[in-house]
């Protein structure tokens, strides 16, 4: 069997890449306190995300991310909630961290203001001309299938 040695992990390469904030959701840690997940999607050789869990024990970096989105006063009021932010760009380094169980994954070290240090905004990929469905794969696109105002239902 041929292969290449570096397909054999999900980590991108270290480094600081831009990143946008796709999901944040509210939980409790196992000794029940609040507790935001956080899932980026990094722009990278390929694309990647990663989730950030932000607890008592790590205000520190979520400091971190308020100041990078521009709102550390709201942070110092302890108004800052990454929920408001959800598909805001900024920038992003991650490590790798290799762990028995899980393999090589990434890592959040720290963050920063968009295009700051990454060089850029992540671009969205654009569909492909000829694909008429949605993004969620269920519905059509308006007119891709034609004109369906006549009356056959077949």
């Amino acid at each position: 069997m041929k292969y290449d040695p570096r397909d054999a992990t999900s980590a991108i390469p270290e480094g600081w890449y831009p990143a946008i904030i796709e999901t944040v959701v509210e939980g409790q840690t196992k000794t029940k306190q609040d507790m935001q997940t956080v899932t980026f999607r990094v722009y990278g050789p390929r694309e990647v995300t990663v989730k950030e869990f932000f607890h008592p024990a790590s205000l520190w970096k979520y400091k971190g991310l308020a100041r990078a989105l521009g709102k550390l006063a709201e942070f110092n009021q302890a108004a800052f909630d990454a929920r408001n932010f959800i598909n805001q760009s900024l920038d992003i380094e991650l490590s790798i961290e290799d762990s028995a169980q899980y393999g090589e994954q990434n890592r959040v070290n720290r963050f920063d203001a968009d295009g700051s240090q990454a060089g850029g905004r992540p671009v969205a990929k654009p569909k492909p001309a000829d694909t008429p469905w949605s993004s969620s794969g269920n519905t059509f696109a308006p007119g891709a299938l034609g004109d369906l105002s006549d009356d056959i239902p077949f």
